[in-house]
């Protein structure tokens, strides 16, 4: 018998995400759409800006997303769009794994624990840095909303519909929708060995679906990252710009962080023993369907270092296969919440499957903490407001000086800023050269990406980016002297500087504007040469 999940269990799992984690806009990760998003609703917002410019002129992996936001921001404000996305793709995220637990174990209780400890417990624990949710809207939330939901659909052997799935699931961030549906179909590998035709005709129509449900992406994606000719030999290597420089916790095995690789691990371990163990075998559905995609998440994993620490290869880097192991720690929560649930007294078992019957109860409780969770964040003496990212920053010097060049500069002004701080075209809403997190994501426009953010903060050439690499871009972004501020800014365009030190006295080109505490806002002369 097929069974919902109780809503407030989603309500409250959410609730305390959010007590936890809090909530972020405008900065980070967002940093990649957001100026773009803004300069779709109004071309004259970041007309000069580097990147944007770029976003807005070519096909992007960010541009139905962008769509996306852009259709509901044309009837809301851009913030009040993004908080509703974030919050409907959370929501969706929590209801899939609720499903597929129920899927594989018809327990609503394992169902439930598996969102609890899914979502909210083991924060990233995962090889790569990437995970189901995050603190603010990310395009990858999208990918994972619908693509959960194709696993479930897959489960219920609906593979047409999840296949449908799992195409528009590249609309919103292609690896997530590539990932999932490669990893179903060597789930039917297998089938197609003993039984050559049913399987088979069932594999083919599958791919064929995503196929074309995805080609609109990756179709793009594809000559981009494929057919256009971009440099062979670059110095350096690209595999060492994205890989080793810009993004070593994402793509190299060597630069994972340790305590979540120890997390993961002990998420396996426990997954695993789980699966041994007869009490789980016997509640377990679709073990072999389980067994065989972990199976294939594993080679994943194990090509994935083969060709990144081994023998260093740009396109098996670029795939990122190490993002499978987010939906492996979903599988073996689940399979480790089953031995927890056997294990459990019969008497506590049956008193908490009798708090989730009650769900009027649990739904008055979750909205009234909801309520009071509001009421201490809305008020800018609020114990909670600052779990809002923009309201912290706000308070901030950073604030104070993003809030004065939003309205006493240009519209057009172009700003140099310390390649760390990646809220401030979004909240001073202004151009910027170059950041650390903000990238393009064709070959040949990483390379002018690598090129203006040395040339802004020379760092030279560090060795797999190392743990202190922000540091070190801020440091040597701090240390350009006037001279070499005005010979940047007559090739990079920009007239306004923010550091956070001043410039060293006394000044011929550049004149202090602005000033908050410990950062400080200069403006080139017109006379400056």
């Amino acid at each position: 018998m097929e069974s919902r999940p109780p809503l407030f269990v989603l309500a409250g799992a959410f609730l305390c995400y959010y007590l936890r984690f809090g909530y972020d806009y405008a900065q980070s990760d967002q940093d990649e759409f957001i100026p773009y998003l803004l300069h779709q609703l109004n071309p004259a917002r970041f007309a000069e800006d580097w990147l944007v410019h770029l976003q807005a002129t070519e096909f992007s992996v960010r541009t139905y997303f962008v769509w996306l936001v852009q259709f509901f921001s044309t009837i809301m404000p851009v913030w009040l769009a993004i908080l509703i996305l974030y919050t409907a793709c959370w929501l969706c995220i929590a209801w899939s794994v609720w499903k597929i637990a129920w899927c594989f174990t018809a327990d609503r209780l394992v169902a439930s624990g598996a969102v609890f400890v899914t979502l909210l417990a083991t924060p990233v624990w995962t090889l790569g840095g990437n995970d189901l949710v995050h603190g603010m809207l990310v395009p990858s939330m999208a990918g994972w909303a619908i693509g959960g939901l194709a696993v479930y659909l897959f489960l219920k052997s609906r593979p047409l519909a999840s296949a449908v799935l799992l195409g528009v699931a590249c609309w919103m961030q292609a690896l997530v929708g590539l990932q999932l549906a490669a990893l179903l179909c060597i789930t039917q590998l297998p089938d197609c060995l003993r039984e050559h035709k049913r399987p088979l005709r069932r594999l083919i129509a599958f791919s064929l679906v995503f196929a074309a449900c995805a080609l609109p992406t990756l179709g793009p994606i594809f000559y981009q990252q494929v057919l256009v000719t971009t440099p062979q030999e670059t110095d350096p290597s690209l595999f060492y710009i994205m890989a080793e420089f810009r993004n070593p916790h994402h793509y190299l095995p060597g630069s994972f962080h340790p305590k979540r690789m120890l997390g993961f691990a002990l998420i396996a371990g426990a997954g695993l023993a789980a699966l041994a163990w007869q009490p789980v075998k016997q509640q377990l559905r679709h073990r072999k369907f389980l067994l065989r995609i972990l199976v294939a998440i594993a080679v994943f994993c194990i090509t994935g270092w083969v060709f990144t620490e081994i023998i260093p290869v740009l396109a098996i880097a670029k795939v990122q296969l190490f993002k499978t192991t987010v939906l492996a720690k979903v599988l073996l929560i689940i399979t480790a919440g089953s031995a927890v649930n056997a294990l459990l007294p019969h008497g506590i078992r049956r008193m908490l499957h009798g708090f989730l019957r009650h769900e009027r109860i649990g739904a008055i409780t979750v909205a009234a903490a909801w309520i009071i969770a509001m009421a201490l964040t809305l008020p800018e003496n609020g114990y909670l407001h600052n779990k809002v990212g923009p309201w912290k920053r706000a308070a901030a010097p950073i604030g104070a000086v993003q809030k004065w060049v939003r309205t006493h500069t240009p519209h057009d002004a172009v700003f140099a800023t310390p390649p760390s701080l990646s809220s401030f075209r979004s909240e001073a809403q202004r151009a910027i050269v170059v950041n650390h997190k903000a990238i393009p994501f064709t070959d040949r426009h990483m390379i002018t990406w690598f090129e203006r953010l040395t040339d802004l903060a020379p760092v030279g050439r560090p060795e797999r980016g190392s743990p202190d690499l922000l540091y070190r871009l801020d440091a040597a972004f701090e240390s350009l002297t006037e001279r070499q501020l005005v010979e940047l800014g007559q090739r990079y365009k920009f007239r306004h500087v923010l550091r956070s030190t001043p410039l060293p006295e006394p000044l011929s080109a550049f004149r202090q504007v602005f000033s908050a505490e410990n950062l400080f806002v200069y403006e080139r002369s017109n006379h400056a040469i």
